[in-house]
């Protein structure tokens, strides 16, 4: 009896955000590049979206992580400030991209979480695709502001490095209703200046996961320092 063929499985492609940190071009191509699922949709903030630095030790990050096809190395650049520096190799050539760790302690009754956020210029980001930002000008020619932030969540959880980014959809809704500061441009969420309690609706329940859980970007470590 013949078997009717099978039909290929689509895998839905990732929200930009996470594409953008796995995908700069490999990394940073591998944490923010597939556009697709939320219609080419980018979600940025006009400052770093957390209120206190992330102070990881060394040994936090040591090693050399793999995931999504790019194996990638931290270095420390300002840790006071929570600033670190994500390396890796793409046709012979190094790269890197700059990361600003921030975190989120809600107040208490506030039904948030404590969260610990990434944060890439958007500036660096293109920087790091090979693509130099023309500075004299506010926008890029994907309409994002060179100033401002791509952002997410992270968590390390011993040898295993998990970040999600924000959902388009899903803060669309929140800005809509003045809950959220920002502005929607055709698809593209833009936040402005967010204030503790706005950091507590992100982080809260009240209005859903707000990030694109279903999309995370997945980095193990492979080897120990």
């Amino acid at each position: 009896m013949n078997r009717p063929a099978r039909q290929p499985t689509r895998r839905a492609a990732r929200p930009r955000a996470i594409a953008l940190l796995a995908a700069a071009p490999r990394f940073a191509a591998s944490v923010a590049a597939a556009m697709l699922l939320h219609g080419c949709a980018y979600i940025t903030a006009e400052a770093p979206v957390g209120e206190q630095p992330v102070h990881l030790a060394t040994e936090d990050l040591a090693g050399a992580w793999h995931g999504d096809n790019v194996t990638v190395t931290f270095e420390p650049v300002n840790v006071a400030e929570g600033r670190y520096r994500a390396l890796w190799t793409e046709d012979g050539q190094q790269k890197s991209l700059e990361l600003l760790l921030r975190a989120h302690r809600p107040a208490p009754g506030s039904g948030g979480q404590p969260w610990r956020m990434w944060n890439v210029k958007v500036a660096d980001f293109q920087a790091s695709e090979g693509t130099a930002p023309d500075l004299d000008q506010a926008n890029s020619t994907d309409g994002e502001r060179h100033d401002h932030y791509y952002w997410g969540r992270f968590r390390l959880e011993g040898d295993r490095l998990i970040a999600w980014g924000p959902s388009a959809s899903r803060l669309a809704p929140l800005v809509e209703a003045g809950a959220l500061p920002g502005e929607l441009v055709e698809d593209n969420v833009r936040l402005g200046t967010l204030t503790t309690e706005h950091l507590d609706i992100i982080t809260g329940n009240d209005h859903g996961v707000l990030l694109d859980w279903e999309y995370p970007l997945v980095l193990y470590r492979i080897i120990h320092d």
